[in-house]
């Protein structure tokens, strides 16, 4: 329940599966003694034991996390209103909307660096207000972008889309999440924008960890890195310094992406 620990979780469906803390280890790849110590809640669980226990209890990272985050009053849960609304641009990805009328390059510009500030600050319920709409009217832009403006809105796009999974991770919606990155990685190699590109696939790989797919992971950063030249974990920290100026605007600033960040719900 919400106030379980991830151990707590893990004890329960062990026991549910049938198996002993010995065995749970053994199927997970990881030692008896930190399966003990994490259902004692002796130790933190971290990303790795959970997905690679996720995995061997047949469950998910989710389900050992207790997610969705939901907010303990009405304002704190309040960020979670966005959810569905991002969702449907989720499924909408790509489908032009005769009902929206496509938005100038320049307001668009500065609508995408204002929500990067905020998720900079992790401003959950501003950013859940801004980036449904915003997501839809650049979904329109990019149907009726011009060649010369279309490489550009696909990096807002991705860059949008970098937001909106950072939103839906800090709230526990790991499967949309992953859908998020997929749509950054499509939008970024459409943008043409090399640092962009190999972003999509750092956020691939941190994708594949949650899942106990470490191995797959490397693999993924490493042909990364033979193939641009640039290790995909060094070139997201380097954006989130420099900001977003190769993709969108030298006034917008790209977040460090995160996989677990604070979670404030602050206007």
């Amino acid at each position: 329940m919400p106030d379980e620990s991830v151990g707590q979780r893990a004890a329960q469906l062990r026991r549910l599966r049938g198996l002993t803390q010995a065995r749970l280890a053994g199927l997970a790849g990881v030692s008896l003694s930190l399966v003990r110590r994490v259902e004692q809640g002796q130790v933190p669980a971290t990303p790795a034991f959970i997905g690679a226990v996720a995995r061997a209890l047949n469950s998910s990272p989710a389900e050992l996390q207790g997610q969705p985050f939901r907010g303990a009053t009405a304002n704190s849960d309040r960020a979670h209103a966005a959810i569905g609304p991002m969702r449907a641009e989720v499924a909408m990805s790509e489908i032009p909307d005769d009902g929206i009328a496509p938005r100038p390059a320049a307001e668009l510009r500065a609508r995408v660096a204002a929500a990067s500030q905020l998720a900079h600050r992790v401003q959950l319920l501003r950013l859940g207000d801004d980036l449904p709409s915003l997501l839809a009217d650049l979904r329109t832009a990019a149907a009726n972008a011009a060649d010369t403006l279309a490489p550009e809105i696909q990096a807002m796009l991705a860059e949008t889309w970098g937001n909106a999974r950072m939103v839906a991770r800090v709230l526990g919606y790991p499967d949309l999440a992953q859908s998020m990155t997929e749509r950054y990685a499509q939008a970024a190699g459409r943008s043409g924008d090399p640092y962009a590109i190999v972003i999509g696939t750092s956020l691939r790989a941190a994708e594949l960890i949650q899942v106990d797919r470490g191995q797959v992971a490397a693999r993924l950063l490493d042909a990364a890195r033979r193939a641009t030249g640039s290790h995909p974990t060094r070139a997201r920290r380097r954006r989130g310094r420099r900001g977003a100026g190769r993709t969108c605007s030298r006034r917008s600033r790209r977040p460090a992406a995160r996989v677990t960040p604070p979670l404030r719900t602050s206007t």
